[in-house]
């Protein structure tokens, strides 16, 4: 075992009770709210684009500096749906040809 090894398994032992799952799981937690404070932002939209600026019409939604920015917040939502998947879109997804014309890796 190296040092760097050894370091770790010294540090989940110490600080973690040798749980390798629940040390590796606080440390993604740590890096994902570290990211997620750096690289996006909360924002109030309208529910609906043809809606009123009416309180009952307003929603909490978050918003990113760059793509970067968005990995991490998909990263936060999925650690944060409790396992829950979010509905399937009902409408039919166009061939990647399609969203992609120039691209003949897809065609």
């Amino acid at each position: 075992m190296g040092r760097t090894d050894r370091f770790v398994a010294d540090r989940v032992n110490a600080s973690h009770d040798a749980d390798f799952l629940d040390y590796a799981l606080g440390f993604a937690v740590s890096t994902v709210n570290d990211k997620i404070e750096q690289l996006c932002y909360p924002v109030v939209r309208r529910a609906n684009a043809d809606g009123s600026f009416a309180p009952t019409n307003l929603r909490a939604r978050w918003g990113f500096r760059n793509l970067l920015g968005a990995m991490y917040l998909q990263m936060y939502s999925l650690m944060t749906s409790g396992g829950e998947r979010p509905p399937a879109s009902k409408e039919p997804r166009p061939a990647l040809g399609v969203l992609v014309p120039a691209c003949r890796f897809f065609q």
